[in-house]
């Protein structure tokens, strides 16, 4: 039995060792951004124990500069790690609304669930509609004032010329 515990034992150090070559595999993979199918499916295949956790780590620290990003992430979170989903999605809605995409704020904060966000967000968008109607209007009450005054100088104008011409006659 000693012997079987130590072939045993010997398998089990052989599989830890195998499975921290891949993390550091992996991890190395994971720094330069663009191989995360690779990453995953090693992650799968050769780390029984912590591969969970590393595609989790992989998901969450994987930058994401476009919605094509944010979708493909989504896309590997619901296969890999569905818990990870919703922290992509409000990861870019946040992104979206620090950088002024509002109206793609909107829909990843909708996507979220978020209703604090879409209330921020739409209040924002409103405003951005609202202030330069506003504005729109405050124009055409000057111009209003402007024609008003036009015509009255003109309606003037004319009185001072008819009465001109009433006394040269």
């Amino acid at each position: 039995t000693t012997t079987a515990s130590h072939s045993k034992g010997r398998v089990e150090t052989s599989e830890a060792l195998q499975e921290y070559h891949i993390l550091e595999y992996v991890t190395e993979l994971i720094s330069y951004g663009q191989f995360l199918h690779i990453v995953i499916s090693y992650l799968c295949h050769g780390c029984p124990t912590w591969g969970k956790h590393y595609i989790k780590h992989a998901l969450m620290s994987t930058p994401i500069y476009t919605e094509r990003d944010a979708y493909r992430l989504l896309t590997l979170c619901r296969q890999f790690s569905p818990s990870v989903s919703d922290i992509i999605i409000n990861t870019y809605a946040q992104s979206s609304y620090r950088s002024g995409s509002l109206c793609n704020a909107l829909k990843w904060f909708q996507m979220s669930h978020n209703l604090d966000m879409i209330r921020a967000v739409t209040d924002k968008l409103l405003l951005k509609v609202v202030m330069p109607l506003e504005e729109a209007v405050e124009h055409l009450d000057r111009l209003e004032r402007i024609v008003s005054v036009i015509v009255e100088v003109d309606v003037e104008r004319k009185g001072e010329e008819e009465e001109e011409e009433g006394g040269d006659k």
